[in-house]
């Protein structure tokens, strides 16, 4: 059994922390005592599965897999068969797809038959004239096998699978004979471990019907009758020009120029997932000339009087509860390609349902969903496979994980100046799933108040698209982004020290509107209530500046209350130069010129620019020569440069995307080679996330929204040195100006904000137990306001989302065999202490406290009250885990709830 932990990059830990395996996350805050979260996930190995056929929906299935995670994780894929064994083709077949795009993990090969996916080794195996029998299954020890070859579906076929040494097999096709059909979201709870050694996960098109007969029927409306039409996709079993196909004559007839009338048991087959419709369903194919997507249209007759409108609303309340992930729903205007790679089984069309009855009837209906026939239905395979292992496995006898999360409330936070920058570092926020975790924003500053074209501004970008996140107002000064409330405050002709960050309890502002650098006028801000200023600028006066992955860990939380996240153009070389000094190459002097896109303070056209002649011409049509602080700044961050790198800028006409150009002379004589090694290896440790690394013949387009500080271009790499000579060379780097540099606004943030040295007001500690029937997972949760160190716990069984009231299955028995005896080590809690606890904790208390400590069941929660002798961060987390492993051991060895294990 191993423990991991998932940590955010952090401080040093303090002794303390270290030994129990907590490390600091950064600072602290006066609102967040600790902000942060680990995990503990106590597991064996990952299941090992096997892949038979390697087309279209085995690498889509393999794609998935790693999509969601699961690879090395819950899932070790070992082997792959088809009719090749060429790993270096496999390769490139998964890493570029004519529909779905690029592949988004790492693929290479270790040797000629061993792909490696994301680190993980898996085995390209030739597929045996012997069939699945011949296959070494038990030699690689694999449970389960994916049948994707389309061949052996019946289940005298697939059980030579079993024969060569797995437990399960799933056929991502229709199956025939003794085979079992599951559709996720339908019929899957009736899959049987002991029974069910083969199963199928049904056709693509029974994986879109189905979900909408199952809400149909579930909801009462019933289907008497009913013909569905799959418009469909063509497929690789089709041909490209005229051929033969002696079974199926319009099936032989070349695919991309025709439509194809077909055969398909795709509507009987929901006869067999939900028995009621036997009988009631058929239909046939129509193939078409698009590459993927097909689209259902079944036309019903209804057992029960009934109307569109509440067809669309029933569709649409199962998409959002029990139906969701698997049945999604749409209002809005769209065709095929809308649809390419969605996850969902069938995307109900609202904009498509029709009715046709004659006076007096209600019954006549038909309806319309669309589905990636290869994309939807690969990830059912999947979740198949994971509803099937967890019911557990030979390979693993345990399979619980332990969430433990001590955290505190977001810290407040506000935007002074919501342009180009001030948007960015609000949208870095809400994608790093940042907005109402761990920040806050609560205020947005500009020259208008209009949250309706904030919002507008907001959604829509015209260099990095659509925002991802729901956006509304809230009347005409406030926006609601994900939920969240943000207030639209003009902003003031007094300047920063006017604005109500003490009102609204800001801690942190994010100066980005380009006026308020200097020391003082930042400070104008610290006047009006916030306690930190980040200026999204190269600062002036007093003013720490600090890039991430290079000097942000000289944060002094007592002295820098005004720092500096310097500009785009010193993030991207700071990295680089970083490296350069790291590695013992060292810098002599250097000259760098970027190549910077344009910005706001830019012209459209030829305007006034006293100061600035030449950048006052038109933007968009010119290459404009310009100055830049840039190379100095990197002697603020690594001093030993200082005086020996400055530089230039030229504004071209880009939008967005700028390079740097350093040339340099070396300290020592070194090589492109051993360069682009140091920055190679940096780009994947240390610097990574900061500093990025390619080969590739990229261009700056391909840069936009990355987030990356710096992205080093090992193909522009120059060196011209004289005979003798191993120390003159020019190297390039990338950046996106407002996406990577608005990112890195958001970690300085983070880091400066972030601390666990002070104690949490609580701990939560969850237990899942996803092979059990009845009990899902074990919360425990401690509470201490510290009030004469005492300690509240609480500790909740759930079952199926909601807590559960399993006292018969032992919650008293845990509670004298272990809540008991473990805080009886501790002092007792004092009663005056507990009267100043919230009003239910007072009734639950009421009455004599003595020598041990008194116990409760409140709203099916069992609380324990002790007290803790040692009120310091790492003993209050400690003997919160230790307390929650003390219970969960208890119902493991006790068998408590043995009749729910599986």
């Amino acid at each position: 059994m191993t423990i991991t932990r998932t940590l955010y990059p952090s401080a040093p830990a303090s002794p303390a922390a270290s030994q129990l395996g907590l490390i600091p996350v950064s600072f602290g805050s006066s609102q967040t005592t600790l902000r942060h979260s680990q995990s503990f996930l106590v597991t064996m190995a990952p299941i090992k599965i096997g892949i038979n056929g390697f087309g279209r929906i085995g690498r889509m299935v393999f794609q998935a897999i790693c999509d969601q995670g699961l690879l090395g994780t819950k899932i070790d894929v070992v082997g792959v068969v088809d009719m090749s064994t060429d790993a270096e083709y496999f390769a490139y077949q998964m890493k570029y797809d004519s529909t779905h795009g690029k592949f988004k993990h790492d693929v290479k090969i270790d040797g000629a038959d061993t792909l490696v996916v994301n680190g993980h080794k898996i085995k390209c195996i030739m597929a045996s004239r012997d069939g699945p029998k011949a296959l070494p299954w038990g030699e690689l020890g694999v449970e389960y096998v994916i049948e994707s070859t389309g061949l052996f579906v019946e289940s005298e076929k697939a059980q030579g699978h079993i024969d060569a040494g797995c437990k399960k097999v799933i056929i991502s096709a229709p199956g025939k004979g003794a085979v079992k059909t599951l559709v996720m979201g339908v019929n899957h709870t009736e899959y049987d471990k002991a029974a069910h050694n083969i199963v199928s996960n049904a056709s693509c098109t029974t994986n879109c019907l189905a979900p909408l007969c199952h809400v149909i029927l579930k909801e009462g409306i019933g289907i008497e009758k009913g013909l569905m039409t799959t418009i469909h996709a063509y497929t690789a079993t089709q041909k490209t020009v005229d051929g033969v196909s002696a079974k199926d004559w319009r099936g032989g007839r070349a695919a991309a120029c025709n439509i194809i009338p077909s055969a398909t048991g795709a509507a009987k087959a929901v006869g067999e997932v939900l028995p009621v419709t036997k009988g009631k369903l058929t239909g046939m194919a129509f193939r078409v000339p698009v590459p993927d997507v097909s689209v259902v249209d079944l036309t019903f007759t209804a057992e029960k009087d009934t109307s569109i409108e509440e067809i669309d609303k029933l569709l649409k309340a199962a998409s959002e509860t029990y139906m969701k992930g698997f049945l999604s729903y749409t209002t809005e205007e769209l065709v095929s390609t809308d649809f390419i790679h969605n996850t969902h089984s069938s995307i109900y069309d609202s904009k498509a349902t029709l009715q046709n009855n004659l006076p007096g009837e209600k019954r006549f209906f038909k309806v319309v969903s669309w589905y990636d026939n290869e994309w939807g239905y690969s990830n059912r395979v999947v979740d198949l496979l994971m509803h099937m292992m967890s019911f557990g496995s030979s390979q693993t006898t345990l399979r619980h994980s332990q969430s433990f999360l001590v955290t505190m409330a977001p810290i407040k936070i506000g935007i002074n100046g919501f342009g180009r920058i001030g948007r960015m570092v609000f949208q870095a926020i809400c994608d790093q799933g940042l907005l109402g975790t761990k920040i806050d924003v609560v205020g947005v500053v500009d020259m208008s108040t209009d949250a309706e074209y904030f919002a507008y501004q907001m959604k829509y970008d015209s260099t990095h698209g659509k925002f991802k996140h729901d956006v509304k107002i809230d009347g005409a000064d406030t926006l609601v982004v994900n939920g969240h409330k943000i207030k639209c405050i003009m902003a003031s002709r007094d300047g920063p020290k006017a604005l109500p960050w003490g009102e609204l309890g800001v801690e942190y502002v994010i100066e980005s509107t380009g006026l308020f650098v200097e020391s003082e006028k930042a400070q104008g801000h610290i006047d009006a209530g916030c306690k930190k200023v980040i200026i999204s600028a190269p600062g002036k006066g007093a003013v720490k500046t600090l890039v991430m992955g290079v000097n942000h860990t000289e944060y002094d939380k007592a002295a820098h209350n005004i720092v500096s996240n310097a500009s785009c153009t010193t993030n991207c070389l700071a990295p680089l130069c970083h490296v350069i000094l790291k590695e013992g190459i060292g810098i002599e002097k250097g000259l760098m010129t970027t190549i910077h896109a344009y910005t706001a303070t830019q012209k459209t056209v030829d305007g006034v620019s006293a100061k600035d002649w030449r950048g006052g011409r038109a933007a968009a049509c010119n290459i404009i020569p310009s100055a830049t602080g840039a190379a100095k700044a990197v002697g603020e961050v690594l001093p030993v440069t200082k005086g020996k790198l400055t530089g230039m800028a030229f504004r071209v006409p880009v939008p967005d995307v700028s390079v740097v150009d350093l040339t340099f002379t070396a300290e020592k004589d070194t090589s492109i080679e051993e360069i682009d090694k140091l920055l190679k290896a940096a780009s994947e440790t240390y610097m990574k996330g900061f500093l990025s690394y390619t080969t590739e013949e990229l261009v700056s387009t391909d840069f936009i929204h990355n987030t990356h500080s710096s992205i080093y271009d090992s193909k522009a790499t120059l060196q011209n040195n004289l005979p003798g000579e191993k120390r003159f060379f020019k190297v390039v780097s990338w950046y996106d100006n407002e996406w990577g540099y608005s990112n890195r606004v958001v970690d300085l943030l983070m880091h400066m904000s972030c601390s666990p040295r002070f104690v949490p007001s609580s701990v939560h500690v969850r237990y899942e137990y996803p092979h059990w029937k009845r009990l899902s997972h074990l919360v425990l949760d401690t509470y201490s306001p510290f009030l004469g160190n005492s300690m509240l716990v609480s500790v909740s069984f759930w079952s199926q989302g909601r807590r559960s009231a399993l006292l018969d299955a032992g919650l008293y028995q845990l509670l004298r065999v272990v809540a008991v005896p473990y805080f009886a080590t501790w002092d007792c809690a004092r009663q005056d202490d507990l009267l100043q606890r919230p009003r239910q904790t007072v009734v639950a208390f009421a009455g004599s406290l003595k020598n041990k400590p008194p116990y409760f069941v409140f709203r099916e929660r069992l609380f324990v009250a002790a007290a803790a002798a040692r009120p310091s961060f790492e003993a209050f987390v400690n003997d919160s885990r230790l307390l929650i492993e003390a219970f969960s051991a208890e119902v493991e060895r006790r068998h408590i709830f043995a009749r729910d294990y599986e």
